[in-house]
């Protein structure tokens, strides 16, 4: 089971459902990202509350600034539509696990 890969429109539409998600920011020649999406993957067999996509970061380079960041993987947890917290470190999949309940 792959992360959903969206595009902007599409997070704009879940975000304006007010949908509780989580988005990584990746990059395809990404070494990290690839780490950091292996270890979502195993968080969505869990069963977290939120619900999990991935974005490629070279399409959204204004939303980037708007929301400052200025490396990958990061990973954008929203709470009803709304940006609730940005993580920068993965640590580990239980970290990831319990951020996302």
């Amino acid at each position: 089971m792959n992360l959903q890969e969206i595009d902007n429109k599409t997070l704009e539409q879940l975000r304006a459902d007010h949908a509780d998600i989580a988005v990584l920011l990746t990059s395809p020649f990404c070494g990290t990202c690839q780490v950091a999406e292996k270890m979502l993957t195993v968080v969505q067999a869990a069963k977290p509350t939120y619900s999990l996509y991935k974005i490629n970061a070279n399409f959204i380079a204004q939303q980037l600034e708007q929301w400052q960041i200025t490396t990958v993987p990061a990973l954008l947890i929203f709470k009803q539509g709304n940006l609730h917290e940005t993580l920068l470190t993965m640590y580990s999949v239980s970290y990831l696990y319990e951020k996302l309940q």
